[in-house]
């Protein structure tokens, strides 16, 4: 919900974005550095969260044959354990360890605006 942010949730969306580029920000600062920030992007996670409204939000994306379900959240931590692990190919950290809907945001973001921070000298 950092990338694509839903009207249900408008704090929410707009914290998100905020962590997600505090990551970036503190990624590039801390370049060269010992430190690496990995960012979580979690996907739509069955929890609580949306209970109280997740009918309205089926309606609003045009019933059930639209909908994508929520990830149970035991396969999204066991997913993302797995993945915190990983390297990239450079035998560094991953920079984002994503999911489902939020692994599709974080890699139109990564896509589009990579080549810029590339350009830039940026870590992002």
């Amino acid at each position: 919900m950092a990338y694509i942010p839903f009207k249900f949730y408008p704090v929410y969306c707009a914290t998100k974005a905020g962590v997600h580029f505090l990551a970036v920000e503190l990624r590039s600062d801390l370049a060269g550095t010992n430190v690496n920030i990995i960012e979580l992007v979690p996907p739509y996670v069955d929890t609580d969260l949306d209970a109280h409204c997740r009918e309205q939000a089926i309606a609003l994306m045009g019933g059930r044959e639209n909908w994508h379900p929520p990830m149970p959240l035991e396969e999204f931590i066991l997913q993302a354990m797995e993945d915190l692990a990983k390297t990239d190919e450079n035998g560094k950290p991953l920079k984002k360890v994503s999911a489902g809907f939020g692994a599709l945001g974080a890699g139109a973001w990564r896509g589009t605006f990579g080549p810029i921070f590339t350009q830039f000298g940026v870590e992002g």
